[in-house]
């Protein structure tokens, strides 16, 4: 993997989310991303969570750790300690670094407190409603939770947080929109993180109509970035682009 920097466009005033922290520079999903992150311009930086069997939560895209790790590991099926113990590979020589490994939500917590990121959080998977309630109390233990945005692909989990939490931001990941779709939005206050092919001008004004906020996922080439920017979207999430 050939060693890259990120692309700077002019953002205006759209707001940059680096994905998986920035994952054009690290391994993603791990600390080393985050600091790096940390270290630049964006608004904020998205993880994605999972529990694990002794009821921690930890950073990690896939179920799987293989495609990151020399390991195959489902991430529901370990406790905290087991997952902690493996390396994870560097993605410029595949080798494994004693500074990579799978952190826990606390520790991204940690570093988009100091750096003044908002944390944007996947839930990555379904979960049920004590464990929704219990990641938002974790972020509320730590007085972050107006600076904090919660994603997820799975909608009802997402009424169920809104249904508790009335104040917290959110986000509902999806790769399409229909009007039915804008008027579940509107009901339950969810601003939409959708993929950036799905987007339209047209789309943009229709969700800010409703004063929704619209996220696209995951664009990394600056002509679409500063096409999106130029039809008032409101967050880009990136790998690459600055």
């Amino acid at each position: 993997m050939e060693r890259k920097d990120t692309i700077r466009i002019n953002k205006q005033n759209t707001k940059m989310i680096a994905h998986r922290g920035l994952s054009s520079l690290e391994r993603e999903n791990t600390i080393c991303a985050f600091i790096a992150g940390g270290n630049r311009s964006y608004y904020g930086m998205e993880c994605d969570i999972y529990p694990t069997t002794d009821h921690r939560y930890v950073i990690m895209h896939d179920k799987n750790t293989k495609r990151v790790s020399k390991h195959d590991m489902d991430i529901v099926k370990y406790s905290y300690p087991e997952l902690n113990d493996i390396l994870l590979v560097d993605p410029y020589d595949q080798e494994e670094k004693p500074y990579l490994r799978i952190p826990l939500l606390e520790d991204y917590l940690k570093i988009c407190i100091k750096y003044g990121k908002i944390a944007v959080i996947e839930y990555k998977i379904s979960y049920n409603p004590e464990q929704l309630y219990e990641v938002v109390e974790m972020v509320r233990n730590y007085g972050y939770l107006e600076n904090t945005v919660f994603i997820s692909f799975f909608l009802k989990d997402l009424i169920t947080v809104r249904e508790k939490y009335p104040e917290v931001k959110i986000q509902f990941l999806t790769t399409d929109w229909n009007q039915e779709l804008l008027e579940t939005c509107h009901k339950y206050q969810l601003g939409i993180d959708i993929y950036w092919e799905a987007v339209s001008k047209e789309m943009i004004d229709k969700f800010h109509q409703y004063n929704l906020e619209v996220n696209a996922w995951t664009v990394n080439d600056k002509e679409i970035g500063e096409k999106l920017v130029s039809y008032g979207i409101d967050y880009i999430t990136t790998n690459i682009l600055e």
